[in-house]
């Protein structure tokens, strides 16, 4: 998963990484089902609690690099825009494993329109 989602991200400008994230882990997950539920297993029982920041560091650095690009000025809390953004995403994928006829794919369009007018314009 990381290295699929890294290198769609790291193909695409800067501007346009936070949608091409999104976008590309939902349809990881709905593609490797199995990986979906291994991470929901690993966070359900994994025991020990893993740093949370090393999940949503990145994702805040690439909603800051896109803001840069577009030149967008507007203040914005990019830690809790990521949390948003993974938490979104983890209930889409959540869904589409309870019910394989969940439309996952358009709702990471739903998703990506949220980024797009809440934390990428001013």
């Amino acid at each position: 998963m990381v290295e699929s989602v890294g290198e769609a991200v790291a193909y695409a400008e800067v501007a346009e990484r936070p949608r091409v994230y999104v976008r590309s882990i939902v349809a990881h997950f709905v593609s490797h089902r199995s990986h979906s539920r291994l991470s929901v297993e690993a966070l359900i029982h994994g025991g020990a609690r893993t740093d949370s920041s090393a999940r949503w560091k990145p994702v805040a650095a690439l909603l800051k690099s896109a803001r840069e690009a577009r030149g967008v000025k507007g203040l914005s809390d990019s830690r809790t825009a990521a949390l948003i953004i993974g938490g979104a995403i983890d209930a889409v994928v959540g869904e589409a494993l309870e019910d394989p006829g969940y439309d996952a794919v358009a709702a990471s369009e739903e998703i990506v329109d949220l980024v797009e007018q809440r934390f990428l314009t001013d």
